[in-house]
């Protein structure tokens, strides 16, 4: 029998590599997962311990786990505790249980205590923060946001992104690659994201010329990010409004909508899989725009502030 033409020349370095990714069912989710998944699990097979029961059948366990899942909720966890230790026995069972009880329960939860999503965050309202951080010295977090906002991006990419994967185009665009995301991992593919408002690019060309490719563009490790996030939202009086980092992303598709692009555009800039549930994640978005409420003082202020990027179209 002939060789396989891919056997024919295998790859040296391949038990190396693969050596360092380690099994395979430990690379269906990240390692940062993972480390939930262990922790919360081992809380449940300790409770199971402690009370002493034996588990016989996969019934059983499945009704335990319901038992503990009342637990979390009589002593007020949270969903995602909940979720990642029905997760993480599934996943340490090798997925040999099917668990549906548990699963059907963590349901009710869900639909009984939906979780509270990031409000969006308005077009003037960023513009106003980047430009606060600017006129504070703070050059790195202003482009954090204008690159989180008009590219879409996730919090845990704006916080990575290094000024390497910054690349302007032909065209005058800002070419964001992204490496392996959220949605690239389930396929094994690198995703980008692209920045075409022209004055931004500008801008953000500016900032990213003669600086070294390994920085990161928000100048540090996410918790210090974070806590300066928090911190403009409380100079600038925005802090009652339940703004999240991940606010930036949908606030850019939800004002790039409402600048007449299409969904599908907006699909596939932002890297949703699915048009139905971005269109329903948007919608919400703009009707929860039309809530929120700023003070006078504040308003005026931040139109203020955004005003002063000259951009013709806020005015």
């Amino acid at each position: 029998m002939p060789k396989r033409r891919a056997n024919a020349n295998p790859n040296p370095a391949r038990p190396a590599q693969r050596q360092k990714l380690g099994p395979l069912r430990n690379l269906r989710i990240s390692s940062l997962t993972l480390r939930r998944y262990r922790e919360h699990a081992w809380y449940f097979f300790y409770w199971i311990t402690m009370i002493g029961v034996q588990l016989a059948s996969e019934s059983e366990l499945d009704q335990w786990v319901q038992d503990y899942i009342e637990q979390l909720w009589d002593h007020n966890a949270g969903l995602s505790a909940a979720q990642d230790t029905l997760a993480g026995v599934q996943h340490f069972m090798r997925q040999t249980v099917r668990l549906k009880g548990a699963w059907k329960l963590l349901g009710v939860w869900r639909r009984r205590e939906p979780p509270t999503r990031a409000h969006p965050m308005p077009e003037f309202m960023v513009l106003g923060m980047a430009m606060h951080a600017l006129q504070a010295g703070d050059v790195h977090f202003c482009a954090s946001l204008l690159i989180g906002f008009f590219a879409y991006l996730r919090t845990g990419e704006i916080v990575n992104i290094t000024f390497s994967q910054c690349i302007a185009d032909s065209a005058g665009h800002l070419v964001l690659y992204l490496g392996q995301c959220k949605s690239g991992k389930r396929r094994g593919e690198e995703e980008f994201a692209i920045i075409d408002h022209a004055p931004v690019c500008s801008l953000l060309g500016i900032f990213c010329a003669n600086r070294n490719p390994l920085d990161k563009v928000c100048g540090g490790e996410e918790y210090m990010w974070r806590r300066k996030f928090d911190r403009y939202l409380h100079n600038l009086g925005l802090s009652h409004l339940f703004l999240r980092p991940y606010s930036l992303r949908r606030g850019g598709a939800t004002a790039a909508l409402r600048r007449g692009h299409t969904m599908a555009q907006i699909c596939s800039r932002g890297r949703w899989g699915n048009e139905k549930t971005a269109r329903i994640y948007i919608q919400e978005a703009v009707s929860l725009l039309q809530k929120q409420v700023v003070s006078h003082a504040a308003n005026a202020a931040l139109i203020s502030l955004a005003d002063s990027w000259c951009f013709d179209y806020l005015r």
